[in-house]
């Protein structure tokens, strides 16, 4: 569990709550700032910024660890919600040749042809690589979100999005282990997971996301755990 969570994790959440409730995730001065706006954008507009907000997170401020794994949730679910949105009209495009592609090739140069519409990659071919990259790990969050089903049909469940404000740096090479937090899924998900919905949906917190709630959950739950948030 100690080297799943953020290190001093109450003190960072009380020096970035309030930014992430008025500036978002994704304009901070400490970070990258991204210069399009997406709010009133085609649905295909919004889907794009999430792949090149991931080619563009170079650097691993306070605030990456939440940064990326948001984008590359919103990410795959942009990428989910277009084949089904689409899956007739593919299907009904898909030439009667073979082509020697995957199904999996061919998902993802019909996806970046989408999201490109009105534009070009710099690099088409480093393009398709990082939108593979960008899924899979996409798809590891979406295990430890939300959980799956074993063999023998046993359903491990997830941690829920709040798990999101608790990971540290080593959570990426440990993603494929969803029960490493399961008393945080039944304890602390009712207070944390509210505000880490937002920071999906919204990129940044509501007014009625509370600190003293979430650090008060986060105390209880760790102090049973004999874990030092501090």
């Amino acid at each position: 569990m100690r080297g799943f969570l953020r290190p001093w994790l109450l003190a960072f959440l009380s020096e970035y709550w309030e930014i992430l409730r008025v500036n978002g995730l994704y304009h901070h001065e400490s970070a990258q700032t991204f210069q399009w706006t997406v709010d009133s954008s085609p649905v295909y507009i919004r889907r794009l910024h999430y792949h090149l907000i991931l080619d563009h997170l170079g650097t691993e401020d306070d605030l990456y660890l939440w940064r990326r794994p948001i984008a590359e949730i919103n990410n795959l679910n942009g990428y989910r919600a277009f084949f089904a949105e689409t899956k007739g009209e593919i299907k009904r495009k898909e030439p009667t040749r073979r082509t020697g592609e995957t199904n999996s090739q061919k998902a993802h140069k019909e996806y970046l042809a989408y999201i490109y519409a009105d534009r070009s990659p710099r690099d088409p071919d480093k393009a398709k690589q990082s939108l593979k990259t960008h899924l899979e790990f996409g798809r590891r969050w979406s295990i430890l979100v939300e959980g799956f089903v074993g063999e023998g049909d046993i359903v491990v469940p997830g941690l829920g999005l709040g798990a999101l404000l608790l990971c540290g740096p080593s959570i990426r090479k440990k993603m494929s282990i969803p029960t490493l937090l399961g008393d945080y899924t039944i304890r602390g998900k009712r207070n944390i997971q509210p505000a880490a919905e937002n920071l999906v949906q919204n990129h940044r917190l509501a007014v009625e996301d509370d600190l003293a709630t979430v650090t008060l959950s986060l105390r209880s739950l760790m102090k049973e755990a004999n874990v030092d948030l501090d």
